[in-house]
């Protein structure tokens, strides 16, 4: 059986933070809009299903064994000028 891959984005408003360059895509399940960032559809591939943190979560009450990827080093080079430090 193929294993299906799901992006998980937060959904798209005007105060949530979103990757500069990002875009706007529906969830599969919800059809929120979310922010979907370069390195992240390519992270997911051509057919990475996009859904939203709650349709996420809903999804994985079902699995029984769901595997998780890290951040790639793409999404990393995105977000890493955004992340703020306290010393």
């Amino acid at each position: 059986m193929m294993e299906s891959t799901y992006l998980v984005c937060v959904k798209a408003g005007p105060d949530v933070f979103r990757v500069p360059g990002s875009t706007e895509h529906p969830c599969a399940d919800c059809t929120s809009p979310v922010w979907v960032s370069k390195a992240s559809r390519e992270a997911a591939g051509p057919d990475g299903t996009v859904v939203c943190i709650g349709c996420a979560e809903t999804r994985l009450a079902k699995e029984k064994d769901p595997e998780f990827q890290g951040l790639t080093e793409g999404q990393i080079r995105e977000i890493l000028p955004y992340i703020r430090t306290e010393n």
